[in-house]
């Protein structure tokens, strides 16, 4: 289940985290939209309509997380080809 960050350190953006341990998430901010031009059918005690476009900022993925991926994909067996595929992992 996703959970959302409430600040981030600029204050304007937001993450929404993908897994429950906080490793994968994306970084979006909040825009004003485009208002509706059609006059809405409302009761006095209703709120005028809102609307706000998400902006997609930058995918997030924890290094350790990456790490341990890489690192259990070592060695892949390659589907029906009975062929091994070895990926060496560079020192960095």
């Amino acid at each position: 289940m996703a959970s959302k960050q409430d600040k981030a350190p600029s204050g304007l953006e937001d993450i929404m985290w993908i897994d429950t341990h906080n490793s994968v998430g994306i970084r979006f901010s909040i825009a004003p939209g485009p208002s509706e031009t059609m006059p809405l059918i409302s009761g006095p005690d209703d709120d005028p309509p809102v609307h706000y476009k998400l902006v997609y900022e930058e995918l997030l993925v924890r290094a350790s997380s990456l790490l341990q991926a890489v690192e259990q994909s070592e060695v892949q067996e390659v589907g029906n080809s009975g062929k091994t595929l070895v990926i060496h992992g560079a020192a960095m």
